[in-house]
């Protein structure tokens, strides 16, 4: 499964540098490649503008590699640096991501700070070595929703391991990729209901600002593995 995270860094051009960086209270933000990508902040450094200045000019992919570190301040620069690349409108649209969400079942739950609503809601586990014997459940749900923000602190290989290949895990949040990756590797993700970017201006200011909310800077989208 974590061959998925060395695919997302693989999936960036060589070459691309970014052009800008915000690491705020409630949201981090890259640009680079003319478009914003965003991420929730799971960890914030004390001089945060100069930390965040440091990835100016540095080179995108290098930089995406960096949410499979440690530091979560510096893997919400690495998720919102894949953000960059993968959630533009264009790359949305061409995975077909005007689908309607599904009707999700009775017996659903939600790993983290989700925006559907779950019989269960389960914490999001911090770090990749979280206590999995307190997730087993999941695996008697019909439906496991799991916030984005897993993939930032490293629990989401883990969560869907638990869950199994014969699950089905819808992933959904603001730091969520745009990319069919997540259909591949026996993983059993079904859905993903993510955001790609509308207006990067919009987005860089609800970073400076901390606002709760991101929406006026972004379009939603749902993809679903294509039919065989």
């Amino acid at each position: 499964m974590w061959k998925l995270y060395d695919d997302l860094y693989i999936g960036i051009p060589s070459g691309i540098r970014i052009t800008g960086c915000i690491v705020g209270e409630k949201w981090t933000c890259v640009s680079a490649n003319g478009n914003v990508g965003i991420a929730r902040t799971m960890g914030r450094p004390e001089e945060a503008e100069k930390f965040a200045a440091a990835y100016v000019g540095a080179y995108l992919r290098d930089t995406a590699n960096y949410m499979k570190w440690d530091d979560l301040a510096k893997a919400s620069v690495g998720v919102a640096a894949l953000n960059a690349w993968y959630n533009t409108p264009a790359r949305a649209e061409g995975l077909g991501g005007d689908a309607e969400p599904s009707v999700l079942p009775v017996k659903t739950a939600c790993v983290g700070d989700c925006y559907e609503s779950g019989d269960s809601v389960f914490p999001l586990p911090k770090a990749p070595d979280f206590d999995e014997a307190a997730y087993l459940k999941l695996k008697d749900y019909d439906t496991v929703v799991i916030c984005a923000n897993a993939l930032t602190t490293r629990a989401l290989p883990g969560l869907l391991r638990i869950v199994g290949e014969g699950g089905n895990v819808v992933l959904e949040g603001y730091s969520l990729p745009c990319t069919a990756l997540f259909f591949a590797f026996g993983l059993p993700v079904r859905e993903l209901r993510g955001y790609s970017t509308l207006s990067g201006d919009k987005l860089l200011s609800c970073a400076r600002n901390a606002a709760a909310d991101p929406a006026p800077g972004v379009r939603p989208f749902v993809i679903r593995p294509e039919k065989k």
